[in-house]
């Protein structure tokens, strides 16, 4: 891995969210997936470069309805 990989799941989880409907909150998202509000606001802003993966896929099937197939 090089330094200027970007995980591709991190990258997608950070775009749903950039772009979901504004009458969806992060306190919304939080407490759907289970998730701390202090770490999704963090994670929203950009500011975790290396997020725990069990996280960020939970956060993604929660927003996308649809599991993680690896």
């Amino acid at each position: 891995m090089t330094d200027t990989y970007t995980p591709r799941l991190r990258a997608k989880v950070l775009k749903i969210i950039e772009e979901r409907p504004r009458t969806v909150t992060l306190k919304d998202i939080a407490e759907g997936a289970d998730v701390p509000l202090a770490w999704l606001k963090t994670f929203a802003a950009g500011n975790i470069g290396d997020p725990s993966v069990n996280r960020v896929e939970v956060l993604y099937v929660y927003l996308t309805g649809k599991s993680l197939d690896v």
